[in-house]
Order: C-alpha cells, then sequence, then structure tokens
C-alpha cells in the first residue's frame, strides 16, 4: 500500500509489476485507489485469457486465409499463362505435324524479309508426289504417320536456323538457312530419305 502515491481520481495500469498478486494466467489488471477506503483495488480481467486465444486464433486465420489467396492467385496466373500458350500453339501450330501452320509462317517469314542483314537463305516448297495412293492403301492414319514422318525430315533439313510449315494438305514450306548448290543438294538427300521411308 504505500509503494504507489495516491491521488484523487488517480488510475495507474500496471502490466508486469504485480504479476505475484494475480490469479494464475491473469495478466491485465488495474490498480485504483479508492479514497473511501483508503486502499488500492485491484481489478482483474477476466476475459484476458479469452481475448488473447481469439486474437491469437483470429491472427492464424488471416494468415492461413492470406497464405490460401497467395496460392489461388499463383494458380489462376499460372493456368492463364498455360492456357494462352496453348492458344498461341494451337492457332500458330500444324497440330498434326507440329510445324508452323500456312498463316504463322508466312507472317515470320515476311519478318525476316524485312530485316535488312538477314542472312541468305532459300526458300523451298515441297510437294508429295501421289500421296494420295498412301492414303488408299494405308488409311487416313497411315497418311497421317507419312505426313508426321516428312515433317520430322523438313525439320532436320531446316536446322535451328530455318523454318519449316505446312503449307497445307501433302505441302509443305522450308526456309533452308544456306543458298544455291548447297541448298539443293540438302533438298535432294532430304527427298532420298523420305523415298526411304517405310510405314
Amino acid at each position: 500500500r504505500g509503494e504507489l502515491k495516491p491521488q484523487a481520481s488517480q488510475r495507474w495500469r500496471v502490466w508486469t509489476n504485480l504479476e505475484g498478486l494475480l490469479p494464475q494466467g491473469q495478466c491485465l489488471y488495474e490498480v485504483r485507489y479508492c479514497e473511501e477506503f483508503d486502499s488500492y483495488l485491484l481489478t482483474i480481467n477476466t476475459a484476458q485469457n479469452s481475448f488473447n486465444e481469439m486474437r491469437s486464433r483470429s491472427t492464424m486465420l488471416i494468415l492461413a486465409l492470406s497464405v490460401v489467396m497467395v496460392l489461388l492467385v499463383l494458380l489462376m496466373v499460372s493456368s492463364v499463362r498455360i492456357y494462352r500458350t496453348r492458344i498461341i500453339r494451337m492457332a500458330t501450330t500444324d497440330e498434326l505435324t507440329g510445324l508452323a501452320n500456312r498463316k504463322s509462317f508466312a507472317a515470320s517469314y515476311q519478318r525476316l524479309a524485312q530485316r535488312e542483314n538477314a542472312p541468305a537463305s532459300t526458300l523451298a516448297l515441297i510437294d508429295v508426289d501421289r500421296f494420295k495412293q498412301v492414303n488408299d492403301t494405308y488409311g487416313p492414319a497411315g497418311g497421317d504417320c507419312a505426313l508426321a514422318a516428312i515433317a520430322a525430315e523438313v525439320r532436320t533439313l531446316v536446322g535451328r536456323d530455318g523454318m519449316g510449315g505446312r503449307w497445307g494438305g501433302d505441302e509443305f514450306i522450308a526456309l533452308i538457312p544456306c543458298a544455291g548448290s548447297d541448298a539443293q543438294m540438302q533438298v535432294e538427300q532430304m527427298i532420298a530419305r523420305v523415298a526411304a521411308l517405310r510405314l
């Protein structure tokens, strides 16, 4: 009683000094001086533990919801990116062969042709002879296999620096990254490999 100097209507909040006086688990109390009794009145907030637990649970819930929201946003961004990539691939790639489709090849070729320092190259249109016989003999599935095999040869022909595409039906187009007799020799070698294919 002698440690605190009372004044009229004065209120102190004590958080840590007199913890030994409180029931176990209580942390918050008020100290008031009562002139009528010439003594101090300790007021214990019995709801503090419940309040602390609720605050802790609320904090954990908010944290968990924040993590879930971040994960959902990342999932949505990833899904949109994958969907966008698929749409672009569908719009620019021939589904059967995996080569550029006609529109995509033409756009890429136009951009390349507008470059001032474009490297020397050869544009070759490749038409598969007697392809109807392949379809008649082996059926549409066999024809699809033949086109896919020819597309693989077109990729080999153009390499990493050229461009290959399916022009339509049994026609392919290739931008070979060399000119003159070198390009002709590479095309002839490709034709020989295609002629040797077996379904």
